[in-house]
């Protein structure tokens, strides 16, 4: 039996947390308060955050091949709903779980990113051998990434090791980063 991993389970725990939060806040809590705290776009934005953790938690659970692009897009969802609720203010519980489930799903995404580069060395690719880190050192390399729109910062962090000098061209439908040195 392949068991979850520890980060796995940490991102599970924070995941169901901050559903059950923001889902109860935005249902209980902002509706009471009302004012800003009752606005559409920010209820949608609590929903969204609820929904988005619950789905990550289920493509987590079940180790779907996709689980680091959603819990990478869990990540945006997570910090930006973080960041209106402590604009509002009286949403402490709100904020902490949110920027708690960002921080374990960002090592579910970069855990999944490194088991993914070891897995490309074992099953060797039908393109030329290059590893993509090799591929970021040389200028004009095309890096592929997929289309869920939440995975390219984490894509450009593994691939440049964060350092800054790289300047991105991206084209069509985002079918892959080219980086160039400067």
């Amino acid at each position: 039996m392949n068991q979850l991993s520890h980060t796995a389970h940490n991102a599970l725990h924070a995941l169901a947390t901050c559903h059950q939060t923001c889902h109860s806040m935005a249902m209980v809590h902002c509706l009471e308060l009302g004012g800003d705290h009752a606005r559409p776009q920010h209820l949608r934005l609590m929903q969204d955050c609820a929904d988005i953790c619950a789905v990550t938690a289920d493509f987590i659970g079940r180790k779907s091949q996709f689980h680091t692009q959603i819990s990478a897009f869990c990540v945006q969802i997570c910090e930006t709903c973080a960041e209106a609720c402590e604009k509002l203010g009286r949403m402490e519980a709100c904020v902490t779980a949110c920027r708690e489930c960002a921080a374990r799903c960002r090592d579910v995404a970069r855990s999944g990113q490194a088991a993914a580069l070891n897995a490309g060395a074992a099953h060797p690719p039908t393109l030329p051998r290059r590893t993509p880190s090799a591929l970021a050192h040389q200028e004009g390399a095309a890096i592929p990434i997929g289309k869920i729109a939440g995975t390219i910062a984490q894509n450009l962090e593994a691939v440049t090791g964060g350092k800054p000098g790289h300047i991105l061209l991206i084209a069509g439908d985002i079918a892959a980063i080219r980086i160039i040195h400067h």
